[in-house]
């Protein structure tokens, strides 16, 4: 697909005349945002198409303007001598748990160790704060290089892959129907449940204090319902019952126009290898299909059994990502 010509306003000579770049906490949008936005939709163009990257162009600057002046949001930008923004990174503390939200490096500016600049500037902030940990776990929209500063901030690497399938694909449409059920509030503790005992042995578990005890996955499920992770719809949080016994749930949300975002599958442990994972997936999808979205798309831990069924299913892997964890009080997995 035809990316948009790009505006990127900084010349790669004049950056590599300076040593290094200069961090500075931003509470307004530099002027240079306006190229950020542009390459991070030329991103969504190409993995969603052209009505998300469309989208995004609309909203970004509002979206970033908000966050920035909120409290508990901390936004850093890289500038050159010239004082030119080449880099951006936001992060926020909620709920006790900071996570970096965007990491962005223009692209005259990468190579130069931008990232790593931002990171051990922004990642200190948010550890002296009262938190259990802090997340890396958003898709990048451009190539970044962090696993060396990620390592010295104590991180761990978590490698991940971004999958999409589109909604016509035949095994999402193929096979019976199982009857599952939107998901209702009074449900939402006994789901709780479900979640948690299904990641209790997942590879991405450490990624993830979500699924970390019922109650956790309880109030991350009401989280969902409110729209914090995408617009939803009460149909987009499903289950699935047999013999009166709750057998698996699956969270769903809108990533952007015409794209349902998969944000959990879980299958308790008694009905797992039982098929209830691949009928939650293809209900998820009618639901999204009939909503006139086109793609469906998800993340999962390499190393993770349940890509055999994504795979199966027609997703496809479009780009590896590594996540990163840092917990206060956690050993590292293996």
């Amino acid at each position: 697909m035809a990316r948009r010509p790009l505006n990127h306003g900084v010349e790669r000579t004049a950056l590599v005349d300076g040593a290094s770049p200069v961090i500075q906490r931003i509470e307004e949008i530099p002027a240079e945002f306006t190229d950020i936005v542009a390459e991070i939709a030329a991103d969504l163009d190409g993995l969603y198409g052209t009505s998300a990257g469309d989208d995004y162009r609309a909203r970004a600057p509002k979206l970033v303007e908000a966050l920035i002046a909120q409290p508990a949001v901390c936004a850093m930008g890289a500038f050159d001598a010239k004082g030119r923004m080449g880099g951006l990174i936001l992060g926020h503390v909620l709920d006790g748990l900071g996570r970096i939200a965007l990491l962005h490096v223009r692209e005259p500016c990468r190579g130069l160790g931008w990232e790593g600049a931002l990171l051990r500037s922004l990642v200190p902030v948010l550890k002296a704060q009262p938190l259990e940990g802090v997340l890396f776990d958003c898709l990048p929209a451009c190539p970044l290089d962090i696993a060396g500063a990620m390592t010295d901030l104590g991180f761990t690497r978590v490698p991940r892959l971004f999958m999409t399938a589109s909604l016509d694909a035949p095994a999402l449409q193929s096979g019976a129907t199982a009857f599952t059920l939107p998901l209702e509030a009074h449900e939402f503790a006994q789901a709780g449940q479900v979640l948690a005992a299904a990641y209790e042995n997942h590879p991405g578990r450490f990624l993830d204090r979500d699924v970390r005890t019922p109650a956790d996955a309880e109030r991350f499920i009401g989280f969902v319902s409110e729209g914090m992770y995408g617009s939803v719809r009460p149909a987009y949080l499903r289950r699935l019952t047999q013999g009166g016994v709750a057998a698996g749930l699956i969270l769903g949300a809108r990533a952007a126009p015409g794209v349902g975002f998969v944000l959990h599958v879980a299958v308790a442990p008694r009905f797992q290898g039982q098929g209830v994972g691949a009928a939650l997936m293809r209900e998820l999808a009618a639901v999204f299909q009939n909503d006139g979205l086109h793609k469906m798309a998800l993340g999962v831990t390499v190393g993770n059994p349940a890509r055999r069924l994504y795979e199966r299913l027609g997703f496809e892997s479009v780009r590896e990502v590594d996540s990163y964890a840092w917990w206060r009080d956690v050993d590292s997995p293996g």
